[in-house]
């Protein structure tokens, strides 16, 4: 990835690029530079630059391209996690493509690179009946074998409770912005966080 030095603010770039897609410019130059404005994270980051999981708010944009890109560059967008290392921000499918997401802006979140990553291992493999298998076993005296059947992804009770966890600041954010209903869902979660810290 080759990376220009300077760094830009979001607040100022990200709302110009998107007008430029919205009226049918593919490029514009910024600084010298020619920078594609078709990306649909520049639209989700114009609806948010926080983090729908954690904290990181992206403050920061670099322009940057891969050795393929030739001239065009892109802006990525960063944050700065609790260490002050840079964190990459990107967009995520609020219901996963596997489960029949879209590919639209209304399904897309900001998010950053760690917690993508995060719900791709703990999330991506979770639906609505397996959440509520967890929790049914953490009441079921079964939860001693540390096993949860038909799920190759959760497969000790500590990472049962990193699901939770997880899943608690995932539906609590979605109720947060109205979509209540995750709200059965985030009782659901909660009671089985209760029962399991009783283990």
């Amino acid at each position: 990835m080759i990376r220009k030095e300077e760094v830009y603010s979001p607040q100022d770039i990200i709302p110009l690029l998107v007008d430029a897609f919205n009226n049918g410019i593919e490029t514009i130059n910024i600084d010298g530079d020619v920078i594609r404005t078709k990306s649909e994270r520049y639209r989700v980051f114009d609806k948010s630059f926080k983090c729908s999981h954690c904290d990181i708010v992206g403050t920061r944009l670099y322009k940057e391209k891969t050795n393929e890109d030739h001239n065009l560059y892109h802006f990525n967008l960063y944050g700065i996690d609790e260490n002050d290392q840079e964190v990459l921000m990107t967009k995520d499918h609020i219901v996963p493509k596997s489960k029949g997401g879209r590919n639209s802006l209304d399904n897309y979140d900001t998010m950053c690179t760690i917690c993508n990553k995060n719900k791709s291992n703990i999330v991506g493999s979770l639906t609505p009946k397996l959440l509520l298998d967890v929790a049914k076993m953490i009441d079921d005296e079964q939860k001693k074998k540390l096993l949860i059947k038909g799920s190759s992804t959760l497969n000790n009770l500590q990472q049962v409770m990193d699901c939770l966890k997880f899943l608690d600041r995932y539906f609590t954010n979605r109720c947060k912005e109205g979509k209540n209903e995750f709200r059965p869902l985030l009782k659901k979660t909660r009671n089985a966080l209760q029962k399991s810290n009783k283990i």
